[in-house]
């Protein structure tokens, strides 16, 4: 959708995804613009009245929520970043304010190389990190339960199959 979105118009997945949130606001806008210009006897007004009422509390129990998603979101990066043990003198860690949290577990694979011991990954908005496990492991330090190996872009993921022997 994104690749044939992209030839058509200049706006990528996430401005259209973004369209449903940004109407609720414009719809407050249009509402207060019409109860501004109603007469205070006209038979409308009450429930012009209501409606601007209900959708900013709507509103506002929407960015609430949001901000705790986003707040709980970060707390998990923290979290990861601060359980992870990084071998890599230039790496910054898997922080970012535009990063959010999307799904954790362990992965297993036929040919898997024995390097990757209890491979474990992590999947974000924009990338998924592999990481091996390392709370079997005696000689981790005591606050890292992972070992950073390496992160993949979503962006360079073109297609997921799923595997047909699960």
């Amino acid at each position: 959708f994104e690749k044939e979105q992209s030839e058509i118009s200049s706006l990528d997945l996430d401005s259209f995804l973004i369209l449903p949130v940004q109407r609720m606001p414009r719809y407050l806008l249009l509402l207060k613009e019409l109860l501004k210009y109603t007469p205070d006897n006209h038979p409308d007004f009450a429930d012009l009245t209501a409606a601007v009422q209900h959708v900013s509390e709507m509103l506002s129990t929407i960015n609430e929520l949001k901000r705790s998603a986003e707040s709980a979101s970060t707390y998990k990066i923290l979290t990861i970043d601060k359980s992870m043990l990084y071998e890599l003198d230039d790496f910054e860690g898997i922080v970012h304010p535009k990063r959010t949290y999307i799904h954790e577990g362990i992965l297993k694979w036929e040919e898997m190389e024995e390097e990757a011991q209890n491979p474990y990954w992590f999947l974000f908005n924009d990338i998924i990190v592999f990481c091996a496990d390392l709370s079997d492991d005696p000689d981790a330090p005591p606050d890292k339960q992972f070992r950073y190996v390496t992160l993949m872009p979503l962006k360079f993921i073109d297609s997921i199959e799923p595997n047909p022997n699960s």
